[in-house]
């Protein structure tokens, strides 16, 4: 389960979150919405445990994985260097083909990160999903700069995480096909 109560973050003077209550519970989702500069990327961070908010309680029962705006790859590494990196922090090499077939990367695996679109290179940062074992999913903007079948793929990916007890929580400014909570945050910069 994840708790949020009275979360307030400010940068300088500027309030970017405030009064900000909300439960999710496992098997659940939550898409965080709103304007650039609304706070999701911040909010994704205080949860992820990489900002401090200024007040308020956050309680997380799992352990989270997530997944930002940047794809967190070695730009000069390969696609498969990229994903045994991440699949040995993880435990789980053995998973390495899955992720590739599943995000359909086999033909790309010896290319240099830097080399791909930004498309395939968020699809690199997403095959990470396949071999998690952490049931919290934090991901910031995850539909963007994919394609069509792509984004399909996503979807049917995270609700299996939540079908299986997990919980995802995302960020999106476009509608997103799933049947999670929203928490519009305010209108931004």
């Amino acid at each position: 389960m994840i708790s949020v109560k009275n979360l307030e973050y400010r940068r300088g003077e500027r309030i970017i979150l405030q009064n900000l209550s909300f439960d999710v519970q496992p098997s659940s989702g939550l898409v965080i919405t709103g304007a650039n500069g609304s706070g999701k990327t911040t909010l994704l961070k205080i949860l992820a445990g990489l900002l401090v908010p200024t007040l308020g309680e956050i309680e997380i029962q799992e352990d989270i994985l997530y997944i930002g705006h940047k794809n967190a790859m070695k730009e000069e590494f390969s696609v498969l260097e990229n994903l045994q990196f991440w699949a040995g922090l993880a435990g789980n090499d053995m998973l390495i083909p899955t992720a590739l077939s599943y995000f359909q990367l086999e033909d790309y695996a010896d290319l240099p990160h830097k080399a791909l679109s930004h498309g395939l290179q968020r699809r690199v940062a997403l095959a990470r999903l396949i071999f998690s074992p952490q049931k919290t999913w934090l991901l910031d903007e995850p539909f963007a700069h994919i394609d069509k079948e792509t984004m399909l793929c996503l979807r049917n990916l995270i609700t299996t995480r939540v079908e299986q007890g997990g919980i995802v929580i995302l960020s999106s400014h476009q509608p997103v096909d799933l049947p999670f909570k929203e928490l519009g945050l305010g209108s931004g910069i």
